[in-house]
């Protein structure tokens, strides 16, 4: 486990946090401690550093890859009649990640936010609730990031909704630049700094190119600096590229990206 752990973390980029300790006490506890937290300990220096794989993430993405799942749920697990019938897809498109730019990772959160709006997903009151119907996201990994919806609808509307949000997407402006940022902000604050838990682990991975650590205040900043230009440039990437599509449950009636224009 230690050797595991000198391998695959950098000792100048652990940032250790407490709650309801003593300072005086963790800092004497850290200093004390067996395994410091240097470059020069023992198990730091001798540990073997993986190859990293962040910088081809963006090469990962497969345009046009179809993924199909066919589940007949309710058979499955005998409970049928007693589950509806439901099919779950998926549609993303590459974009930025987070710990390459700032200015294009805030363009791609207020980006997502716009496409929500769009799509009426910001008016749903609970967003723990696996409602049905389209839901956007936006999934930030180190150099490259997905954005794109979901449709989660019984066999009879799915079609209709895959196609909305398709044809949603195409058309898409930046006339809802305001709230979208708007949007945005509150989002970041209720995924990254709401809770104690969700604070901390935001300053363990915010650093931007692996040096340079990220403050809240730099976030909000860069989503309040993002311009209509900067979103029209997200979009249109996602406008032209072809997106990749995963789909499960009864999925025969499913149109292929190729016969929905891709």
């Amino acid at each position: 486990m230690l050797n595991h752990w000198a391998s695959h973390f950098t000792p100048n980029r652990i940032t250790i946090s407490a709650v309801n300790v003593d300072h005086e006490h963790l800092v004497s506890l850290y200093q004390n401690g067996e395994f410091p937290h240097s470059a020069e300990a023992p198990h730091h220096a001798r540990a073997r550093r993986p190859l990293p794989l962040d910088k081809d993430e963006g090469l990962q993405f497969i345009p046009g890859r179809q993924s199909i799942e066919v589940e007949a749920r309710s058979k499955a697990t005998g409970v049928s009649p007693d589950m509806p019938t439901e099919i779950i897809s998926a549609f993303g498109w590459p974009t930025a990640g987070r710990d390459g730019s700032l200015a294009d990772y805030a363009a791609a959160v207020v980006a997502n936010e716009t496409l929500s709006i769009a799509l009426a997903d910001g008016i749903q009151y609970d967003r723990h609730i696996n409602h049905k119907g389209i839901r956007t996201f936006y999934r930030p990994y180190s150099s490259a990031g997905l954005l794109g919806f979901t449709v989660r609808a019984d066999p009879a509307g799915i079609n209709k909704n895959i196609l909305d949000g398709l044809t949603i997407l195409k058309e898409i402006g930046t006339a809802n630049l305001d709230a979208a940022k708007a949007g945005a902000a509150v989002a970041f604050h209720n995924e990254n700094i709401d809770t104690v838990r969700d604070y901390c682990n935001f300053l363990g991975t915010s650093f931007l190119k692996g040096e340079q650590r990220l403050k809240p205040e730099d976030i909000f900043a860069a989503i309040s600096s993002v311009s209509a230009a900067d979103i029209k440039r997200v979009q249109d990437f996602a406008k032209e590229a072809r997106p990749t599509m995963w789909v499960t449950g009864e999925t025969f009636g499913v149109p292929s990206l190729r016969k929905m224009g891709y």
